[in-house]
């Protein structure tokens, strides 16, 4: 079940990179801004959000695509945000990036530019 599941996400992220190019694409709301569904798991709102765009262009369009995906996980989160974690796709699309981030509140430390 989970392979299926990563399979579509995969299928989903071809598509989703196919259609935005020199974009980045949102694959998944954090928890915290997910829509409510009865059905969720009981650690919806502790997921990631995730957010994906080609690394394989010229160093110029890298940034602008990285650039793209800051503003959408601002976004998305109405305002800070802090990246998890973020690393090349290792299945399907090799040379894309993929970047895992949560909101977090305007008031926080996190949300404090050192």
């Amino acid at each position: 079940m989970i392979g299926s599941s990563r399979a579509a996400l995969l299928a989903l992220t071809g598509i989703g990179l196919a259609a935005c190019t020199n974009a980045a694409f949102l694959m998944q709301p954090p928890g915290t801004v997910a829509p409510a569904d009865p059905n969720a798991p009981v650690n919806q709102r502790a997921l990631p959000g995730v957010v994906t765009y080609d690394n394989f262009d010229s160093e110029t369009d890298v940034a602008q695509e990285r650039a793209d995906a800051y503003k959408r996980m601002s976004e998305v989160c109405r305002g800070p945000y802090r990246i998890d974690d973020e690393g090349p796709e290792l299945e399907g699309r090799k040379r894309a990036w993929l970047i895992h981030f949560s909101c977090v509140a305007a008031d926080s430390a996190d949300a404090r530019h050192d």
